[in-house]
Protein backbone atom coordinates (compact mmCIF):
# COMPACT_ATOMS: atom_id res chain seq x y z
CA UNK A 1 0.00 0.00 0.00
CA UNK A 2 1.18 3.38 -0.80
CA UNK A 3 2.28 5.42 2.39
CA UNK A 4 1.62 8.37 0.79
CA UNK A 5 -2.21 7.74 1.26
CA UNK A 6 -1.75 6.38 4.68
CA UNK A 7 0.31 10.18 5.43
CA UNK A 8 -2.33 12.13 4.13
CA UNK A 9 -5.19 10.66 5.88
CA UNK A 10 -3.67 10.85 9.16
CA UNK A 11 -2.94 14.45 8.45
CA UNK A 12 -6.43 15.15 7.83
CA UNK A 13 -7.56 13.35 10.94
CA UNK A 14 -5.45 15.60 12.58
CA UNK A 15 -6.61 18.80 11.12
CA UNK A 16 -9.77 17.82 11.90
CA UNK A 17 -9.51 17.44 15.88
CA UNK A 18 -6.62 19.58 16.39
CA UNK A 19 -8.69 21.81 18.70
CA UNK A 20 -11.56 21.48 20.76
CA UNK A 21 -13.90 23.56 18.97
CA UNK A 22 -13.23 20.80 16.20
CA UNK A 23 -15.46 18.22 15.72
CA UNK A 24 -13.00 15.40 14.21
CA UNK A 25 -14.09 12.86 11.60
CA UNK A 26 -16.91 10.76 11.10
CA UNK A 27 -18.05 8.75 8.69
CA UNK A 28 -20.94 10.91 7.09
CA UNK A 29 -18.34 13.50 6.40
CA UNK A 30 -15.51 11.20 5.19
CA UNK A 31 -16.42 12.72 1.65
CA UNK A 32 -17.65 15.92 2.81
CA UNK A 33 -14.96 17.90 4.85
CA UNK A 34 -12.98 17.80 1.98
CA UNK A 35 -13.79 20.94 -0.41
CA UNK A 36 -11.50 23.05 -2.95
CA UNK A 37 -12.45 26.00 -0.32
CA UNK A 38 -10.26 24.73 2.16
CA UNK A 39 -7.49 23.98 0.29
CA UNK A 40 -8.33 20.34 -0.10
CA UNK A 41 -9.59 18.20 -3.43
CA UNK A 42 -12.34 16.61 -2.95
CA UNK A 43 -10.54 13.75 -5.13
CA UNK A 44 -8.77 12.78 -2.24
CA UNK A 45 -10.43 12.83 0.66
CA UNK A 46 -10.47 9.96 3.32
CA UNK A 47 -13.41 7.90 1.98
CA UNK A 48 -11.65 7.77 -1.51
CA UNK A 49 -8.87 6.07 0.61
CA UNK A 50 -10.86 3.67 2.83
CA UNK A 51 -12.66 2.53 -0.23
CA UNK A 52 -9.07 2.14 -2.10
CA UNK A 53 -7.72 0.44 0.75
CA UNK A 54 -10.54 -1.58 0.89
CA UNK A 55 -10.45 -2.28 -3.17
CA UNK A 56 -6.50 -3.37 -2.38
CA UNK A 57 -7.12 -5.79 0.33
CA UNK A 58 -10.08 -7.79 -1.57
CA UNK A 59 -7.41 -7.84 -4.64
CA UNK A 60 -4.14 -9.30 -2.33
CA UNK A 61 -6.09 -11.40 -0.71
CA UNK A 62 -7.65 -12.78 -4.14
CA UNK A 63 -3.83 -12.86 -5.41
CA UNK A 64 -2.44 -14.81 -1.89
CA UNK A 65 -5.40 -17.69 -2.60
CA UNK A 66 -4.96 -18.16 -5.87
CA UNK A 67 -0.71 -18.36 -5.82
CA UNK A 68 -1.54 -20.37 -3.22
CA UNK A 69 -3.31 -23.20 -4.73
CA UNK A 70 -0.95 -22.31 -7.76
CA UNK A 71 2.61 -22.74 -6.27
CA UNK A 72 3.69 -26.03 -5.13
CA UNK A 73 4.19 -25.98 -1.31
CA UNK A 74 6.49 -28.30 0.91
CA UNK A 75 4.98 -31.43 -0.52
CA UNK A 76 4.84 -30.76 -4.11
CA UNK A 77 1.07 -30.60 -4.37
CA UNK A 78 0.24 -27.92 -6.72
CA UNK A 79 -3.35 -27.01 -8.92
CA UNK A 80 -3.46 -26.22 -12.24
CA UNK A 81 -3.25 -22.56 -13.31
CA UNK A 82 -7.42 -22.64 -14.14
CA UNK A 83 -8.49 -24.62 -11.34
CA UNK A 84 -11.20 -22.04 -10.39
CA UNK A 85 -13.17 -22.23 -13.56
CA UNK A 86 -13.29 -26.03 -13.50
CA UNK A 87 -17.03 -27.30 -11.81
CA UNK A 88 -15.70 -29.91 -9.34
CA UNK A 89 -13.74 -26.63 -7.55
CA UNK A 90 -17.53 -25.04 -7.40
CA UNK A 91 -18.76 -28.23 -6.04
CA UNK A 92 -20.94 -29.30 -9.07
CA UNK A 93 -19.21 -31.71 -10.63
CA UNK A 94 -17.42 -34.81 -9.26
CA UNK A 95 -13.56 -35.11 -8.65
CA UNK A 96 -11.43 -36.85 -10.67
CA UNK A 97 -9.66 -39.22 -8.64
CA UNK A 98 -8.34 -42.48 -9.57
CA UNK A 99 -7.32 -45.15 -6.92
CA UNK A 100 -5.17 -48.00 -7.83
CA UNK A 101 -4.75 -50.23 -5.45
CA UNK A 102 -1.93 -53.11 -5.98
Amino acid sequence: LPPSMLIKAIADMGALSFSTKDQGLRFANAYAYCTLENTCDPAYSIGTFWVAWLVEYILYSILALYFENVLPDAMGVRKAPWYFVTASYWGVGSPNVIDKVE
